[in-house]
């Protein structure tokens, strides 16, 4: 466990999304091994810390990175969501009283937190635009905020300028591409790092397959690989989630016969949708898997992700990928100019005769990794985030025993 007490301390609050963890554990397993510190996991949202405690391999890297893990509740959007607390007006009054008491709460561990923590990193909204007593407890506190994405993306600009976010003047924002610089600035972000797509990073992708190699068996009979994602109001009509699933089907058998398909389902997805395309329509040899993406791609064959951050994963470990994603109508309300992975050069399709058509490029040892993913990877080879935080720790007044990051 972390020691409250040791000055050389990093704070790092999940927030909004487990994506955070393939933020931050690449960051982490990239950092010079000299770097000591304490560092300090803390979630906050019930839902997002069951779900890492049930991934083996987010576990693992706790232990390789010498991180000590706790749970904290904060206000938040996502816990009892869609409950009677949410849906009924007693139960709407009473989780307003209880989101009272949790909010004087958690201000209170974060201002126990940050008396003895050098650096606290975030993600960037950080669930604090709606609670007064955390934005103090940060307002008070005067050591280095560093805040990134929450989860791997490509950040289009919107067509009004979003407001501000809380605080973003004073922090540092790491940004993956130096495409995003001009989000960054609208968001409020004007001191920023260009640090890479952290799932690109060299020493991640190793710890990967080390962890591959090492829990599973390599097997002959590889699978094809699909990432999903939710219906919602925004990103997934329903009809299209339904033909999404049942063209990738139609189209892998035609091409692969009846090789195994796996299908990753969105952290915050109902399987119960799944299971029930998969029954209605008949669908044969599926298997619903939550390991975590990057593991299953090391051993797919070829990987299709329905508009999805994954599609970084299968990427990272040079596995054919393809998007395949119909917009749903409101799609461009938050995407004006379509998918931002098609726009930057990754394969997409929108179409069964497209999808067919890849899938025989693959099949017959035509495809071609996307240019864009070499630019991507030069960014990524970054060593300034080491030293930012190495200065950082350095200048805490007194020096007191702390142990190495790595445990070395």
């Amino acid at each position: 466990m972390s020691n409250p007490q040791s000055n050389r301390r990093i704070l790092i609050l999940v927030t909004h999304s487990i994506g955070e963890l393939d933020v931050v554990f690449p960051l982490l397993s990239r950092l010079d091994r000299g770097l000591r510190s304490e560092v300090e996991l803390v979630f906050v949202v019930k839902e997002i810390y069951r779900t890492f405690l049930e991934n083996n391999f987010y576990r693992h890297c706790v232990d390789r990175f010498n991180i000590s893990v706790s749970f904290n509740h904060f206000p938040n959007k996502f816990d009892y969501k869609g409950t009677w607390l949410r849906n009924t007006l007693f139960g709407r009054v009473l989780f307003r009283f209880f989101s009272a008491i949790v909010e004087i709460k958690a201000a209170c561990f974060l201002r126990r937190q940050l008396q003895h923590t050098v650096v606290l990193m975030h993600e960037t909204t950080n669930q604090l635009s709606g609670s007064k007593q955390l934005q103090r407890a940060i307002d008070r506190w005067i050591g280095k905020r560093i805040v990134y994405h929450h989860g791997h993306s490509l950040n289009q600009l919107m067509r009004e300028r979003p407001t501000p976010y809380y605080g973003a003047a004073g922090a540092l924002y790491l940004i993956f591409t130096s495409s995003h610089q001009q989000w960054g600035e609208d968001k409020g972000y004007v001191n920023q790092l260009v640090i890479g797509f952290p799932k690109l990073y060299s020493e991640w992708v190793e710890t990967m397959r080390a962890y591959s190699n090492s829990h599973f068996s390599p097997t002959q009979d590889q699978f094809l690989l699909i990432y999903s994602r939710p219906i919602s109001d925004i990103y997934m009509d329903s009809d299209k989630y339904r033909s999404l699933f049942v063209d990738s089907y139609q189209v892998t058998r035609q091409v692969f016969g009846d090789i195994p398909i796996v299908i990753k389902p969105h952290p915050r997805e109902n399987e119960l949708e799944i299971e029930k395309v998969i029954r209605e329509e008949k669908l044969t040899h599926i298997t619903i898997c939550n390991e975590h993406a990057g593991i299953l791609a090391s051993n797919a064959k070829l990987t299709l992700s329905f508009w999805t951050s994954c599609i970084f994963d299968s990427l990272s470990l040079e596995v054919p990928t393809i998007e395949y994603y119909k917009e749903a109508r409101r799609f461009r309300e938050n995407e004006p100019m379509g998918s931002p992975y098609k726009v930057a050069g990754i394969d997409s399709a929108s179409s069964s005769e497209d999808l067919r058509h890849f899938m025989i490029t693959v099949k017959n040892g035509g495809y071609h990794f996307p240019e864009v993913l070499t630019e991507w990877k030069r960014e990524s080879q970054f060593n300034e985030f080491g030293k930012i935080l190495e200065d950082a720790l350095a200048a805490s007044a007194v020096q007191i025993p702390h142990k190495s990051l790595f445990g070395r």
